[in-house]
């Protein structure tokens, strides 16, 4: 599951969401 790429890969897009994508992951 490349889900740490994908994170790396929003955070790079989008750093202010990045919270939300780890509330929303888990």
């Amino acid at each position: 599951m490349p889900q740490t790429i994908e994170y790396e890969e929003i955070k790079s897009i989008m750093p202010h969401r990045y919270p939300f994508l780890l509330v929303d992951r888990v």
